[in-house]
């Protein structure tokens, strides 16, 4: 039980350390704060299975989708919806329907 629990400790250490490396702890340097946003690093525990947001898995995944992907709507420290991607919606009579009028400049892409 000792050594289970000392190697899990210098594994965190380990995973710790990657990450306060310059670079990233990237082997190609990352983008290391150089103002380049075409690319993201992130380190991880787990892979990902998928970054469709339909397929994932949003307890663990969550974090990291939402780093590439916006939401229409976020939730206040009430849980309320609040303005996201969406500055206002409203509802049919029926309750059927959902229209939401977009933030001005939001493009869309297909990859």
């Amino acid at each position: 039980m000792k050594r289970t629990l000392i190697t899990a400790i210098v594994a965190a250490a380990a995973l710790v350390l990657a990450a306060c490396s310059p670079n990233g702890g990237s082997a190609a340097g990352g983008n290391s704060g150089s103002g380049d946003l075409s690319s993201l690093d992130m380190g991880t525990f787990l892979d990902m299975t998928t970054w469709d947001p339909a397929k994932a898995d949003i307890g663990f995944e969550v974090t990291y989708l939402s780093a590439v992907y916006d939401s229409l709507v976020a939730l206040d420290e009430n849980s309320e919806p609040i303005p996201s991607l969406a500055t206002d919606w409203s509802y049919s009579k029926d309750y059927l329907t959902l229209t939401m009028q977009l933030r001005e400049g939001i493009t869309f892409t297909d990859g």
